[in-house]
């Protein structure tokens, strides 16, 4: 509500207030005009504005029971509040709005007031913390949730992500145990026992 009014005041700046009649507490309020985006322009529109009964001809303190920009122009030109309770609503007040919801919520109690727990103590594996700082310890993390599938096997047949470079296979002689990497190093060694 708040933002509303901050728009409708913005607003109300820039419009001219008419009584039509002091005792009647009736005006004309006439909007600022503007310009198109082709660059036609348009003159403002009066809005007929009864300060008794707290109604405007575009009906927006009707509907949403909140004053309109002109009802606020108005209000200017009578030196009344336009946040009145004739004007305003009372259901947008903070009190009432915490009467609505009051019964929704339960008290935050302390700690020591808590009932007992009797369920799981859950612990954290220490093992599987990401330290936030330096290098990561481990690049290849614990896929378990593979082994529960509907299958009850891993899905991609590879066991634990965990698993030993025993079961490695080289892409160059296909053998298990190491990588192509030891090849290379195996050639460069030969060729050092064949120069020295």
């Amino acid at each position: 509500m708040e933002e509303h009014l901050n728009v409708e005041m913005k607003m109300s700046k820039n419009q001219v207030a008419d009584a039509h009649g002091p005792e009647r507490k009736i005006y004309n309020v006439k909007s600022a005009g503007g310009t198109k985006h082709g660059g036609e322009r348009f003159g403002g529109r009066n809005y007929r504005v009864d300060l008794e009964k707290g109604e405007c001809h575009c009906k927006v303190p009707q509907l949403f029971h909140a004053p309109c920009s002109h009802l606020i122009t108005a209000c200017t030109e009578r030196g009344l509040d336009h946040t009145a309770s004739k004007f305003f609503s009372p259901y947008y007040q903070k009190e009432n709005t915490l009467k609505i919801w009051e019964p929704m919520f339960e008290p935050y109690y302390d700690p020591t007031q808590w009932p007992e727990y009797t369920g799981c103590n859950y612990c954290p594996d220490l093992e599987l913390l990401k330290t936030k700082v330096g290098r990561r310890k481990r690049k290849r993390l614990k896929g378990d949730m593979d082994e529960c599938n509907r299958s009850g096997t891993d899905k991609y047949s590879t066991g634990n992500f965990d698993d030993s470079t025993v079961r490695n296979r080289c892409g160059t002689c296909h053998q298990a145990g190491h990588n192509c990497r030891k090849h290379k190093s195996d050639r460069h060694d030969v060729i050092l026992r064949m120069l020295g």
